[in-house]
C-alpha cells in the first residue's frame, strides 16, 4: 500500500478524519499495512494488545459482534485486555493498517484531536 493510498483510507476512519492533510501524512507514515486471512485469529483473549488497529476492509469479530473499526486504544493507554479473541470475518478477512505503541503516544502527542476522538466515538470507546 502506498502512502497516498494509506492517507485515503485513513481519512475514511474516525477520528482520522478530523486531521488536516499534513497530520494526516504523519499517522500514514507511521502505519504498517497487513492482511488477516479469512478467520485468522487477531489477538487471543486475555491478551492486550500492543499496536493500534484501523481496519480498512473486511471485518473484526469479538465472539458474534462485529469489532469496530479502530481498536487498541484502551490497551495501549491502559494495559486492558480483550474479552474474547478478535477473528478476521470468516467470509472476507480483514485488512489493517497498524500503528506501533511508541508511535500511537507520539501521535497523540501531536496530534491530540485523535485522543478526543478515540474516546468520544462510540466505537472507539469499545475497544
Amino acid at each position: 500500500m502506498t502512502l497516498t493510498e494509506k492517507a485515503f483510507a485513513l481519512r475514511a476512519v474516525p477520528p482520522f478524519d478530523r486531521l488536516n492533510d499534513s497530520e494526516l501524512a504523519l499517522v500514514a507514515e507511521a502505519t504498517k499495512f497487513r492482511l488477516f486471512a479469512p478467520g485468522e485469529r487477531i489477538a487471543s483473549a486475555d491478551g492486550v494488545l500492543q499496536k493500534l488497529y484501523v481496519r480498512i476492509s473486511g471485518a473484526v469479530f469479538s465472539g458474534n459482534e462485529h469489532f469496530p473499526a479502530v481498536f487498541g486504544a484502551p490497551s495501549l493507554l491502559f494495559g486492558h485486555s480483550l474479552e474474547r479473541d478478535l477473528i478476521a470475518c470468516p467470509e472476507t478477512g480483514a485488512s489493517c493498517l497498524l500503528i506501533s505503541k511508541g508511535h500511537f503516544f507520539t501521535l497523540i502527542y501531536e496530534c491530540p484531536c485523535l485522543m478526543v476522538g478515540f474516546f468520544t466515538s462510540p466505537d472507539c470507546s469499545r475497544s
